[in-house]
């Protein structure tokens, strides 16, 4: 049970006699309140239920089943500004709000699904979105005062979500009336009621009395008969209100508080706009951003200015069309009830309790042992190496943190009797999910050695690296190559482990596609909760389509089998969007606490996500904000912010110990972005360089004339989702944008509705998304010293998860849009087939750039390892071993390194890096053990550059005997020299070696 106040003492009381059912109450002058009395007992900001007035106009589900409750007999449940709940919400596996109330047979109740500016759901809301909303009036013995007028405007307010008690006397009701209208006419066919063909027929014959038609019904709401749902609940009813003090893992019912008010929202409502004006002003601004699109990637060359100018009018125009049918919708749709803004609701505030001393010293003492497990860890992990017993006292401190931050009743227990207790349910919407994972694995595969086919010298780091990791060097953050954070690493020593396929380019590349494919039902999630649950079908279409998108995406393709670690970045993206929605709107500790645990695992993961923290600091202001006026729920925002960073803090602690212990390393990569370099370079008077720190004022100089470049840099940077994207060749396929034409139209028709959905909407989140794209712009857009390098499709992967919430928003908006004009059945089939040639569109088109455009430009520009591989592995296996091969460098040439990769023998000592340490490397050779000793009795092989003359003739002078070929690669302009000899002899090498040799042309 709740620990709030049962009803009982906040209601007026008839006595006991009013105890009895069959006994009907009156009400006493004295004793009755006044309507205005009950009406300004409505508190703004206390959030408590209330119940209304009259009925007004309503639309149901259009169930063929009996109704449950007569149109009289209707309770109407009112949540205010802060959502408190107004009755017993008890949500199943599938999430579904069920709203049980005792008996609403009293005449003068009146059972209205009302919105008022919390936005709760109301009956003249769409079916399509009310149809999973289950309402049961039962019976029960507890009478309550009866309002003596029959049509007050008034409502009472109850100070408990807990009313699963009261009792209302029966009596007959009596059949709602509802206004009506007559309907317009074309031809003598209600003009609301025919179909797209017809009305475009009847547009052909008869434009004027067509447009006039048109005209009146965008100004008159469409009315329709009361139809009650016929479907009663059958499911155990919730015994309060649920609270953030009720330990999650005990009960289902703190899975109410994501469902804690339902909003009428312009889509789901059948006030708005007609359905088929709402589809054809969509698809208009639909087709513009597409044809917009065409003409931006069909110039020539196909990224060329000329092409963007003539395809941003249409862009532009189309993106504005959204946003103006948006707002269209949702004025039309508020107008007839007072209101235009909408606000979504939060969590409502717990029951306020008791403190309990015994459990803020039980929480003090778990403070004060994460805080000194925390200190282990700092004091055993220094020096840039992680220890067995600080990894296990950094665990222990985060697991103590949360222990000590978390909800009463939580323990580290808790998530896995949490999964123990969870069941899986097959929704629609999950059943297409896992299909489009399949698809998107398929996607990811095929051709799995074809793209990218060869390793680059960040494959070689990031391999040498993890290499080092299983001989036992657990660094915190890897220094080389620019410095790097360190989970990819330790992942992919044990990913090369457990599978037996080692640490190899194809292991990389494998590991990187599993955690690409994990991202898709991440992104379902993420969406979901992003649009938001009290739009259930909307954020439902929404995330399936985010989901199907992603996986056909060509951009999350490519980083999925880069084999980087940059694939970390956009899941762990989508879990920080998941669980931040999540905080953000319904203010609960442990959404809190798994943002934080999702930004500091995202911060070992890949640099560019260091710009989350800046995410946060701008989202808890916006979050601070918006519960300014609600006290409670304002202190519970900072205290669970507080919560967060002291979490967050753990999480990166032995990072933040190493950026204080090298703070060079830590910073390399990001230093001199906007502010300049922090060193300054000068010569003094006699000549000699000089380092020093740079002013605080050649800073701010450094900021002012960086300024300009940075605009430039994040208009790119947006214009890379559909016009001109990375030119890296092997990042990108050069120039070809981030999204396909049909993906990016989405992309901009989602993007003009969400600022339409801005305006209306007073919910942190939807307003700080835009904010969150703009920000995840700078890790490239800050690339001041090498524009170039901007865009990039590789720093740009924290904005990945946002654009497809909102393209994945724009397609549901169209989806829904169908649905409606064509009706439930024929609509949601068009719907559907719609939506699969999207996809396979999306598929077909991505997979073509990706395997041919990006494949060929990948193999052209890459080095042929593979090819020159083959000849050293024959070479080993058949003739002369491994330590008889030697590849001598030369500049701007191969990697020795990824030729051994490339062989399996990341370990091969004979990569020669001057040709006058010839000598030297083989005199170690005759001393080694297998398989790198050079035995002179077999053949040996020299691998050198086709332009390296001098170490030809040196080898031809050395060794008389021997014979040089150029090697032909499938690159035709990337071949390669050898050189190959008998087998000379002990002696004969010896006096080789005992000959002092110059280097040649020194």
């Amino acid at each position: 049970m709740s620990d709030a106040p049962h009803t009982d003492d906040l209601l007026p009381q008839s006595g006991p006699e009013s105890t009895q059912p069959d006994q009907p109450v009156t009400e006493s002058p004295a004793d009755a309140p006044s309507p205005d009395v009950i009406a300004e007992s409505v508190a703004a900001d206390d959030g408590m239920p209330a119940a209304h007035d009259t009925p007004g106009e309503a639309d149901w589900p259009e169930d063929d089943a009996e109704p449950t409750v007569e149109p009289d007999g209707l309770a109407e449940l009112v949540a205010d500004d802060d959502g408190m709940h107004v009755a017993d919400v008890e949500t199943g596996d599938d999430d579904l709000p069920e709203v049980v109330i005792e008996d609403s047979s009293a005449p003068d109740v009146r059972a209205m699904a009302s919105a008022a500016d919390d936005g709760m759901l109301t009956t003249g809301d769409d079916p399509d979105a009310i149809d999973d909303i289950e309402v049961t009036v039962e019976d029960s013995a507890m009478p309550v005062p009866v309002i003596a007028e029959p049509e007050p405007v008034a409502r009472a307010a109850y100070a408990v979500p807990d009313i699963q008690n009261i009792q209302r006397p029966r009596t007959e009701p009596a059949q709602p009336t509802l206004p009506t209208h007559e309907p317009l006419l074309v031809d003598g066919v209600p003009f609301e009621d025919l179909s797209i063909a017809a009305a475009l027929g009847h547009l052909w014959k008869a434009p004027r009395a067509t447009a006039g038609a048109f005209i009146d019904v965008m100004s008159t709401p469409k009315e329709r008969a009361l139809k009650p749902s016929g479907r009663r609940s059958t499911r155990p009813r919730a015994t309060g209100a649920p609270s953030e003090y009720v330990p999650q893992h005990v009960t289902r019912q703190a899975d109410a508080e994501e469902i804690t008010s339902v909003i009428s929202e312009p889509e789901f409502q059948v006030r708005g706009m007609p359905a088929l004006v709402l589809l054809m002003l969509r698809l208009g601004a639909f087709a513009l951003v597409l044809i917009g699109g065409i003409i931006m990637v069909s110039g020539n060359p196909r990224s060329s200015p000329e092409g963007l100018a003539a395809g941003i009018v249409p862009t532009l125009v189309g993106l504005f069309a959204s946003f103006i049918v948006e707002i269209l919708n949702a004025y039309v749709s508020g107008r007839g009830q007072g209101r235009f803004m909408q606000r979504v609701n939060a969590t409502p505030e717990a029951a306020p309790r008791q403190m309990d001393w015994i459990d803020v010293a039980q929480r003090a003492v778990l403070l004060v042992a994460a805080a000194a497990t925390a200190a282990i860890s700092v004091i055993a992990n220094r020096q840039n190496t992680f220890t067995m017993g600080g990894v296990i006292a950094w665990v222990a401190s985060i697991l103590l943190v949360i222990w000590a931050l978390s909800p009463v009743g939580w323990s580290p227990l808790s998530w896995l009797k949490a999964l123990g207790s969870t069941r899986v349910r097959f929704t629609w919407a999950g059943i297409l999910v896992i299909i489009f994972m399949i698809v998107g694995t398929v996607f990811r595969i095929q051709e799995f050695r074809a793209a990218p086919s060869e390793m680059t010298s960040d494959h070689v780091e990031m391999l040498l690296d993890t290499l080092n990791v299983t001989y036992g060097d657990y660094d915190v953050f890897f220094a080389s190559n620019g410095g790097r954070e360190a989970m990819q690493f330790y992942l992919l020593a044990w990913f090369g482990s457990l599978t037996g396929m080692g640490v190899t380019f194809d292991a990389n590349k494998l590991l990187t596609v599993i955690q690409g494919i994990l991202t898709i039902p991440l992104m379902y999630f993420a969406a979901r909760e992003i649009i938001g649950r009290e739009q259930r079908r909307l954020a439902e279409i929404a995330g399936v389509a985010a989901a199907a998108m992603m996986a056909v995406s060509m951009w999350h393709l490519n980083l999925s089998r880069l084999g980087e670690r940059l694939i970390l970045m956009p899941l762990f993206m989508t879990l920080f969007l998941l669980f931040f929605a999540r905080a953000m709107r319904y203010n609960r500790r442990m959404d809190y606490i798994y943002t934080a645990l999702a930004v500091g695992a995202g911060l070992w993961s890949y640099q560019a996500f260091r710009m989350v923290p800046l995410v946060l600091i701008v989202g808890s202001a916006v979050c601070l904000a918006h519960y300014l006026r609600r006290g409670p729920e304002l202190r519970r925002a900072f205290v669970n912010l507080v919560v967060l960073a002291l979490v967050l803090t753990i999480v990166f602690l032995p990072l933040f110990a190493f950026s204080l212990e090298y703070p060079d390393d830590f910073w390399r990569r990001t230093s001199g972005r906007i502010f300049g370099d922090g060193v300054t370079e000068y010569v003094n008077e006699e000549g000699i360089a000089v380092y020093r720190d740079a002013t605080f004022e050649e800073q701010i100089a450094s900021f002012n004339q960086n300024i300009p470049q940075l605009v430039t840099n994040v208009q790119n940077a947006l214009l890379s989702f559909n016009w001109r994207g990375d030119v890296a060749w092997f990042q990108n396929a050069p120039s070809e944008p981030a999204f396909d034409p049909l993906t990016g139209a989405l992309l901009l028709l989602g993007a003009g509705a969400w600022f339409g959905r801005m305006l209306r909407r007073r919910d942190p989140m939807t307003w700080l998304l835009p904010g969150i794209l703009l920000i995840m712009l700078l890790p490239s857009a800050l690339s001041i010293a090498y524009p170039v390098e901007n865009p990039s499709s590789t720093r740009l992967s924290g904005t990945l998860p946002i654009t497809y919430v909102v393209a994945g928003f724009g397609a549901a908006l169209l989806i829904t849009d169908i649905r409606r004009a064509v009706g439930r059945g024929m609509g949601a089939l068009m719907a559907v087939v719609a939506g699969f040639i999207v996809i396979g569109y999306s598929y077909s088109n991505n997979t073509w750039r990706y395997l041919t455009l990006y494949g060929t430009s990948y193999d052209i520009s890459s080095l042929p390892y593979s090819d020159a591989a083959r000849t050293m592995k024959e070479f080993a296996e058949n003739s002369g071993g491994w330590g008889n091969i030697f590849i001598i460098n030369y500049p701007y040439w191969w990697d020795h390194r990824a030729l051994a990769l490339t062989v399996e023998m990341p370990d091969f000592p004979n990569g020669v890096g001057a040709l006058n340490e010839l000598p030297v490397y083989m005199s170690r050779g005759l001393g080694r053990d297998e398989p790198y000793r050079l035995d002179p009795d077999r053949p040996i092989l020299f691998f050198f550059s086709k332009d390296d003359d001098i170490t030809r003739d040196f080898l031809q002078m050395s060794f008389p005997s021997g014979s040089s070929a150029e090697m032909s690669t499938y690159q035709a302009e990337d071949s390669y020299r050898i050189f190959s000899t008998p087998p000379i002899g002990r002696e004969a090498l010896m006096q080789f070696l005992q000959v002092s040799l110059e280097t040649p042309g020194g």
